[in-house]
């Protein structure tokens, strides 16, 4: 038998960030989730037209069953890999819960459909508690990056002061920030450039005070109190002091008996020091080279930003990732600030890593792009397909729709891009204003 004494570090604390992010309407919750490397969003709320243009996989949450199959295919490292090549990502990284209020408005409603009754009553709200607060520790556990996002509400402190709290009902609303590493504040603020220009400002509050006190992280001293609305500057900031520390100091439990002359004395009448168990090790794919999911993203990132991709024999997994990760900030920037200011600095980034080759129209150099065309197992393919959109109706948030494209019913031209956008997404079909509106009332 060992006995281990562990030191703080990388074993202890891994990359994965739990986070929950509170704020009001249209404060840039769900824009802060498409920041977050190779996500999937549980969308619970039908609220994603603010990254309809990201291509961020998405999966539609309707009813209670299809969290919970999503769970069971993220906590399977076989099933996870299936859905991640369905969607078209090298591997799946972080998923997004959006909202918990809405989600905690669906658990209701399911409760009370079960017990046959109009209104909750006290029963029926321990249920939802512990439902709740199940489905959560359930999500947090997951090795990956979990984000919840819920919308703030006002109340009373014991002193008669209103603070701001997560808008849920219940006593969860108070214990919530306890079960997450992170519990900030999304906001913006309309300022005033040097040009006399007026933009508006997305940022996160990651520190509590008497109007906040539900606000607090687990990187304290390490994160400043304002950051930007972006999850890589979030992790960067929590992550920058832990390094890679030495192995745990192990002991053998018979050796000090002996030398001790004595056994160790048990903690009550029945108790035993348990084995320690071995530490198994995932392997890290970092230095592999770049999967033929991640070419695909990579692929469409290159044209989306109307740039010529590189050759990208050679790549590892690890270069793939920061490169994909980098085009998902500029996409965001792109949202919040300046699209041109945000292209350029990517540009800039990419050539500096020697990923960019010249904008699209431009004589390509004399390697072009390499094919990206490596299929997977064609079952595997299919069964992945299966379980992410038969079983929960996921879908990849689709390509921009195009001025000039025709509408499914009518065979007309579009009238509205963002209406045809907004009906590519909600209901899989380009449409018209008419043939939305008609489609909104069925």
């Amino acid at each position: 038998m060992t006995f281990a004494i562990k030191r703080t570090g990388d074993a202890d604390y891994p990359r994965h960030m739990k986070i929950l992010i509170m704020g009001p309407p249209k404060s840039g919750k769900t824009t802060f989730i498409s920041t977050a490397p190779n996500v999937v969003v549980a969308d619970v709320e039908a609220g994603l037209m603010s990254i309809a243009h990201l291509n961020v996989p998405y999966v539609t949450i309707d009813e209670v069953s299809k969290i919970e199959t999503l769970y069971q295919i993220l906590k399977d490292d076989g099933l996870r890999q299936r859905a991640a090549v369905s969607m078209g990502l090298p591997d799946i990284q972080t998923v997004a819960i959006d909202t918990l209020d809405a989600f905690q408005e669906m658990l209701k409603r399911d409760i009370l459909a079960t017990e046959r009754r109009t209104s909750m009553q006290q029963a029926d709200w321990g249920k939802l508690k512990e439902r709740m607060y199940a489905m959560l520790k359930a999500f947090k556990e997951l090795p990956l990056n979990v984000i919840f996002t819920v919308h703030t509400s006002t109340s009373q402190d014991e002193d008669g002061r209103q603070i701001l709290t997560p808008g849920l009902q219940g006593s969860i609303k108070d214990e919530i920030a306890g079960l997450v590493d992170f519990s900030l504040m999304s906001a913006r603020e309309q300022q005033v450039l040097p040009d006399g220009t007026s933009v508006v400002k997305y940022f996160l509050k990651n520190e509590g005070d008497t109007k906040n006190p539900h606000l607090g992280n687990r990187g304290a001293g390490r994160v400043p109190e304002i950051t930007d609305m972006d999850f890589q500057v979030l992790h960067d900031a929590t992550f920058s002091g832990i390094k890679s520390l030495p192995k745990s100091q192990t002991f053998d439990v018979e050796s000090i008996q002996s030398q001790a002359g004595a056994q160790v004395p048990a903690v009550g009448e029945a108790a035993q020091i348990p084995s320690q168990p071995e530490v198994v090790k995932v392997a890290d794919d970092a230095q592999a080279p770049l999967n033929a999911a991640g070419k695909s993203v990579l692929t469409k990132s290159y044209e989306a930003m109307g740039l010529n991709q590189p050759e990208l024999k050679g790549w590892t997994m690890e270069k793939g990732r920061d490169v994909a990760r980098k085009f998902t900030n500029a996409k965001s920037a792109a949202v919040t600030g300046d699209p041109e200011t945000a292209k350029t600095e990517l540009i800039e980034w990419l050539k500096e890593n020697d990923a960019f080759v010249g904008l699209l129209g431009e004589e390509p150099p004399e390697v072009v792009a390499e094919v990206t065309s490596e299929p997977a197992e064609t079952d595997e393919d299919e069964k992945a397909l299966a379980v992410v959109e038969e079983s929960l109706g996921g879908q990849v948030v689709f390509e921009k729709v195009e001025e000039g494209a025709l509408c499914d019913v009518c065979k007309e031209k579009i009238d509205d891009v963002e209406i045809g956008n907004l009906s590519k997404s909600r209901y899989g079909k380009v449409l018209c204003v008419k043939d939305y509106m008609s489609e909104t009332k069925k």
